[in-house]
């Protein structure tokens, strides 16, 4: 086994020192990933809450008008109409996010090989 010199020595602590700020640089760009995804999921979750309570609230007045099952049934019908509308909508905002997110990680692992 032959001996390293020193300036072998030195380039392998450089090359693992920068291998380690790499590793943490991207260990970071994903958790600030995982924080949006999870703060835009909170966010559609809030939102279909929102959106169940309103109807509750207007399906009470209606029953308290004594209104009709046919009045109750379109309530519901534009409930769930909103209600897959939302989703629809939350799922392309997810699918959006976590697409930026996949080129913006792919970007920077592209940039540390590089190196």
């Amino acid at each position: 086994v032959d001996g390293q010199t020193v300036d072998e020595l030195k380039q392998l602590k450089a090359y693992l020192r920068e291998q380690k700020r790499q590793y943490k640089e991207l260990k970071e760009l994903v958790r600030k990933h995982n924080k949006k995804t999870n703060d835009l999921i909170n966010e559609h979750a809030a939102k279909q809450k929102q959106l169940q309570s309103d109807f509750l609230r207007r399906r009470s007045a209606l029953q308290k008008r004594s209104a009709s099952d046919q009045d109750l049934m379109a309530l519901e019908q534009e409930r769930c109409e909103k209600l897959s509308e939302l989703k629809e909508q939350q799922q392309r905002q997810l699918l959006t996010l976590r697409q930026e997110q996949f080129y913006s990680e792919k970007y920077l692992k592209r940039e540390h090989v590089k190196l």
